[in-house]
Formats: structure tokens, C-alpha cells, sequence
């Protein structure tokens, strides 16, 4: 696991990049389009412990049942993760069982014409649930359910690497920890200093709505500012007086939040989106049904969900920054 590069490198000193090369595709020149941002995935399967010792379950575990899981996660690892990241233009550094470690262009270059097409944060995360999906399916027939949690780091080129690293690590562990597993985690790095965290669980609508408002954003079908304008109008309710902040009963409040955080996005909508206000409403929509459930169980954490959303506006600010600000 630590000399990975020894036999990869050997031989290859003439094909490495240049000492001030950056990762990914960058155009020289006055005018460049290039991306100055990368992102570092890091991916771990959640309760593999729990999945080993089979906790719940009467069964014993034998031998035979350590040999069939780990040649799956073999199976995984050695089939499935290099052909996933690849397909998402990234360089797979890592992958030893649920343990992954990958680098992933904020920006993939086409070989037609050279130009740079728009890949950004949304589809790194979808990378990232993608090799969510392939673990699972990995190991169903080992046991059904199993999933993992993703970190990512999306830092500056001229970033220290090993500082990269340990932040999707801790990337990764928020994921885990604060959002309980099966859920992906962000820090975004500006080369300013600021650091901008956000995170969401798998399939609880935030994945949708990222690409959605991506999507919107390279069709310029909405406003660069109009993210940062709906956290101008989110802000204000994340003080504790604020009618989003739970105090009683959940119906009402759930209710009340899901409203104010859909009307002051109608508003947002009214000036910043000429496209379909429609579908990008309806992604939002869902993401509050999982922010604010109508009936939470004992388990869920009853969220103020402009916390949620301010800082994802930070991230969709990014995406929809001018490429001459990099």
C-alpha cells in the first residue's frame, strides 16, 4: 500500500510531467479556459466490521464466508474502480477493497477538438456515487445494503498534496460521523482561505439537484449569482430567532421551513433563471423533503435546513464562477 509507486514508476522517468505541470488539462495563453482546481476522493465502505463479525445475525462466521467476501471486495477493487474513475477522467491512485483514493479533474479535456468540457464539483460527486453503486452491487451476494461514504477535497493546484489528502480524509469521516454514513462530504479550498463544507446523504435528493443546478448553470439558463444570491436570502434565518429553528412541534415547523426556503427560492428564480423554473424547484423540493420530514424517526436529526443550504450555495458559486477568476 505505501510503495504502490515503486513498479508503477520504474522505468517511466521520461513520461512523468514536468516538476511545474499541474494536474489535469490546462491551455497556455491570455485567454485560458483551464480549471486551476482539482478534486481528491477519498471512499471507504461503511460497517465493514459489523458486515464481517454478521452482528444481528445467528449464523457463525466460517471460513468460507471470509473467503467469498473478500474476493469480492478484491473483485471490486481490481475490476471496477480503475474503469469508473477513468471513465470521469481522474488518475486512480488507491484502491485496495472498500479503501479508495483517486484524483479527479474539476475540468475533462475532449480529444476532438481539445477543448474543455464542463465537468466541475456535481460530477465528481457522481464518480464518487458511482462507486457507491458498483461497491453495493459488488456485494450483495454477500450481504444486501452494504454502502460507503466518500470525501472530497476540491483544492488549488499549488495546494500541498498531503494537505489535500487530509482533508478529504477528514472530508470523508464528517461523512461518516456527522451525516451517519452513506452520505458524501465537501470542503471546497479557495487559494483566498475560505473553506466551504457541505454534505448530504446518498439518495436524499442533494446529488439531483447539484447536477440539476450545474446543468442549468452551463446552459446559462440561470445566473452565476443566483446561488449566491439565495444564500443572501437564507442567511438571515440561520440566527437562532429565525422561524426555521425548531421549537415545538415537527409537523409545523418542518412545514413552516420547507415553505420560507421554497418562496425565498421563487424569489431567487423570479430574477436569476430564464430556463425551466419548474424542474430546478422540483430538485430543491425533494432535497427539503429529506431536510425536513414530515414525521422524522427517533434517529433524525431535525435540521434548520438554511444550514444545509447556504454553504451548498457556496459550492454551486464556485461552479458558476467566470474562468478567468481561477
Amino acid at each position: 500500500k505505501r510503495l504502490w509507486y515503486v513498479e508503477d514508476m520504474r522505468g517511466q522517468q521520461s513520461k512523468l510531467p514536468a516538476p511545474n505541470a499541474r494536474y489535469g488539462p490546462n491551455v497556455d495563453g491570455k485567454d485560458a479556459t483551464d480549471n486551476h482546481y482539482y478534486a481528491v476522493l477519498v471512499m471507504d465502505g461503511d460497517n465493514i466490521g459489523a458486515a464481517l463479525t454478521r452482528q444481528n445475525e445467528s449464523a457463525t462466521v466460517d471460513a468460507e464466508f471470509h473467503r467469498r467476501f473478500s474476493t469480492s471486495l478484491a473483485a471490486f477493487a481490481q475490476k471496477k474502480v480503475n474503469a469508473i474513475v477513468n471513465e470521469y477522467g481522474g488518475k486512480l491512485i488507491y484502491a485496495g477493497g472498500d479503501d479508495v483514493l483517486a484524483l479527479l479533474p474539476l475540468h475533462v479535456q475532449k480529444e476532438d477538438d481539445g477543448a474543455l468540457s464542463g465537468a466541475e464539483i456535481a460530477t465528481a460527486v457522481d464518480c464518487a456515487a458511482k462507486l457507491g453503486a458498483a461497491f453495493g452491487e459488488a456485494m450483495q451476494g454477500i450481504r444486501r445494503g452494504m454502502t460507503v461514504s466518500a470525501g472530497l477535497a476540491v483544492v488549488h493546484s499549488k495546494s500541498p498534496l498531503q494537505d489535500a489528502v487530509a482533508a478529504a480524509r477528514r472530508a470523508e469521516s464528517r461523512a461518516k460521523s456527522a451525516l451517519g454514513r452513506n452520505a458524501f462530504s465537501i470542503s471546497l479550498m479557495k487559494r483566498s482561505g475560505e473553506i466551504v463544507e457541505w454534505g448530504a446523504k446518498w439518495g436524499s435528493g442533494a446529488q439531483e439537484l447539484l447536477d440539476t443546478w450545474q446543468e442549468f448553470i452551463e446552459k446559462k439558463l440561470i445566473s452565476a449569482k443566483g446561488a449566491h444570491r439565495y444564500a443572501e436570502l437564507l442567511t438571515p434565518y440561520l440566527s437562532y430567532r429565525s422561524e426555521l429553528v425548531h421549537y415545538g412541534d415537527h409537523e409545523a415547523y418542518n412545514n413552516s421551513a420547507k415553505n420560507i426556503a421554497l418562496l425565498e427560492f421563487d424569489a431567487m428564480l423570479q430574477r436569476q433563471c430564464t430556463g425551466n423554473k419548474a424542474k430546478l424547484r422540483a430538485a430543491l423540493a425533494r432535497y427539503l423533503e429529506h431536510l425536513c420530514p414530515e414525521q422524522p424517526t427517533a434517529a433524525q436529526r431535525v435540521l434548520n435546513p438554511a444550514e444545509e443550504l447556504v454553504p451548498m450555495c457556496g459550492i454551486i458559486s464556485f461552479i458558476g464562477r467566470k474562468s478567468d477568476a481561477n
